[in-house]
């Protein structure tokens, strides 16, 4: 098995234990998935991404609803800034990933994507054991962001993503 596939398995495990891990907003619900709608294409997010303290900066993560093993997926971050006033040093991170969104103005959202490896059983077996085995979905924890208002560093954490396997 090539080192790349071995890395990309250990990535994608290393975003499950990670998500695990990170507090998760006991208000939201990181597994409710919904449709919505971008250029005729189903996408998953959650109902109620988590939000700041102050509730007025959103970082969201969304997918596709569904994907088959063995295939590459588009990931997106989104943040938007519903302050009155400019979020400055944003820093989108996960395990995988760190992006500098720079400032983000009042009303303002930037996306960030990039593509992730959906490993498939016979990989799995491969590099984990021939028992292992693949459940009905594929989960992806979310990401963090960090910023600055007036000098003053605040943080907050997206939804997570659960995709359906066909």
């Amino acid at each position: 098995m090539s080192d790349d596939i071995f890395i990309l398995l250990g990535q994608a495990l290393f975003a499950v234990v990670g998500a695990s891990i990170r507090w998760i907003n006991t208000t939201d619900n990181p597994k409710t998935i919904t449709k919505l709608s971008s250029n005729n294409s189903s996408i998953n997010s959650t109902k109620n991404p988590e939000v700041s303290q102050n509730s007025s900066v959103l970082a969201r993560l969304e997918g596709p609803k569904s994907a088959k093993e063995g295939n590459n997926i588009q990931i997106i971050w989104k943040i938007t800034n519903n302050l009155d006033v400019p979020i400055n040093d944003v820093q989108g991170i996960d395990q995988n990933e760190i992006y500098n969104f720079g400032e983000i103005n009042p009303g303002e959202t930037k996306t960030y994507s990039y593509f992730i490896y959906v490993p498939s059983l016979k990989e799995i077996k491969n590099d984990f054991g021939l028992n292992e085995s693949i459940s009905d979905s594929f989960y992806i924890g979310g990401f963090n962001i960090k910023y600055l208002i007036n000098g003053v560093e605040h943080s907050t954490s997206s939804n997570s993503l659960e995709i359906d396997l066909v």
